[in-house]
Order: structure tokens, then sequence, then C-alpha cells
């Protein structure tokens, strides 16, 4: 008779870079949407302020960055490898991504435009549809990153 087959036992998943860990957010507020923004980038910069998005300052209370808990001095801006950490109202952030930044795009837009062009009762799909989040969001987003991606 053969010995029962040995139960495989992996070691948990862990950050290898350090870069997730980085920007581990501790203390987050659940009515809110961070993301980080390059200040040196005056586009990306203005486009997010011009969404409503503001800078987060470093509080006893408040949001902290996971790696630098305590480092930070009470009122600055808190940032990441020269990166910004700025939020908006989770209310705010569904609306832009359903009706876009300005109100003329977004998912309910697109999901309009695909009613007009996919024939859906010839079995016909939009390609673009059904592309995995990890590859679709902006990388600027705090948490959408995976850990073994």
């Amino acid at each position: 008779m053969s010995a029962a087959t040995p139960v495989r036992k992996d070691p948990k998943p862990r950050v290898f870079n350090g870069e997730i860990r980085g920007t581990k957010l501790l203390n987050k507020d659940p009515t809110k949407h961070y993301v980080f923004v390059n200040p040196a980038d005056q586009d990306s910069f203005g486009y997010y302020e011009a969404m409503g998005y503001v800078p987060e300052e470093a509080s006893e209370t408040g949001v902290r960055l996971a790696a630098s808990a305590g480092q930070q001095r009470k009122g600055e801006k808190i940032t990441y490898q020269g990166q910004i950490l700025m939020s908006v109202a989770l209310e705010r952030r569904q609306e832009i991504e359903k009706y876009g930044p300005e109100g003329d795009c977004g998912s309910e837009w697109a999901n309009a435009m695909e009613a007009r062009i996919v024939d859906k009762g010839r079995m016909e799909r939009d390609l673009m549809r059904g592309f995995d989040s990890r590859y679709t969001r902006s990388s600027a987003e705090v948490g959408t990153l995976q850990r073994g991606v």
C-alpha cells in the first residue's frame, strides 16, 4: 500500500518589491476615493483638481501612509515618491464614472452608444467590453493593484 500523498503547503503571497506596501493607506475614510497624482504633470494634476479632487494633508486621526506613519508633519500634503495623495467624495467619483467629469461621457454614454451600434439580436458584442479591470483602470488609483499581478 502506498503512503498518502503529502498535503501541499504554500506560503502566503507577499510583496517582494515594496511598491504596494508603500502606497497602502491606513485610516482611510470610506466616503472618499483616493488617487496618487504627479504634481509635476500639470495636465494630470489640473485634470484631477477640475474633477473636484483635493490634496490630502497629514493629521493625527486622518488617512496616512502605512510606510511613513508618523514621518509626515501635521498639515503637510501626503506624498509618496513625489506623488501627492488626492481624494474626492465617493459619490462624486461614482458620478464621474457614470456620466464623465463634465457629464458628456462615462458608462451611461458608452452603454447608450453600444445600444445604438451593437445588434444583440444577431449575437454581436462589443469587443472592448469585458476587459479585466486590472488593465483598464487608472494606475494612479489607490488599491487597484493586486498582489501577484
